[in-house]
């Protein structure tokens, strides 16, 4: 889990702007945030968030964020630990439901087995909680901090040459910004495209 303002000081600091705060780069948190959404649809093309929960699954169940607060983008295994009507004996192990007899076509899952809890093997994009503040499945080490930096950096570049904190000048040179944050980007990115989970991975 990271925070809103773990990512703040991280950004500051490795972009070398811990002398002042985020207003003196002139983003607000609600541009932050934006740049942080986008940029975790990205990273969650190549690294999605991979979750297992035991949850009640039934035909023609419709996956809403209201009733169940994340809509899965893909399932990929169904698991159950108890004797259903199909005949099958209690395993040490949850079994696998056999694809056969179901099918996820978001965000409807169409479900040839008897009703109950079964354990869902499912994969979501990663997502910033606006309330909480927070991304809950990304880590401190991450290569999403380090794309996001690269991007911070191109951003902060482009909307100015120079600033001032409390009357002293700090300058900047925005063509070098711009330069350092593609560079830092590009790499990280490509990084994250050789190294990505393949088996999670999916195009969107």
């Amino acid at each position: 889990m990271i925070t809103y303002e773990q990512i703040v000081d991280t950004l500051l600091l490795e972009s070398g702007q811990f002398i002042g705060d985020l207003d003196a780069t002139l983003l607000d948190e609600k541009k932050l945030v934006l740049m942080i959404q986008r940029e975790l649809g990205l990273y969650s093309r190549y690294y999605p968030n991979k979750q297992t929960r035991a949850m009640n699954l039934y035909n023609n169940k419709v996956f809403t964020l209201e009733a169940d607060s994340f809509v899965p983008t893909q399932i990929v295994d169904i698991r159950t630990d108890r004797l259903n009507a199909m005949g099958y004996t209690i395993a040490p192990m949850p079994a696998a439901v056999h694809s056969y007899y179901w099918r996820y076509d978001k965000p409807i899952l169409y479900f040839r087995y008897p009703d109950g809890e079964y354990i869902t093997i499912f994969i979501t994009p990663h997502e910033y909680n606006e309330e909480k503040k927070l991304i809950q499945f990304v880590e401190l080490h991450d290569r999403f901090l380090t794309l996001l930096q690269g991007r911070f950096l191109q951003t902060v570049g482009r909307s100015r040459n120079a600033f001032t904190i409390e009357e002293i000048p700090i300058h900047t040179s925005a063509s070098e910004m711009i330069s350092e944050g593609k560079e830092i980007y590009d790499k990280a990115l490509e990084e994250i495209r050789q190294n990505n989970a393949f088996n999670l991975a999916i195009l969107i």
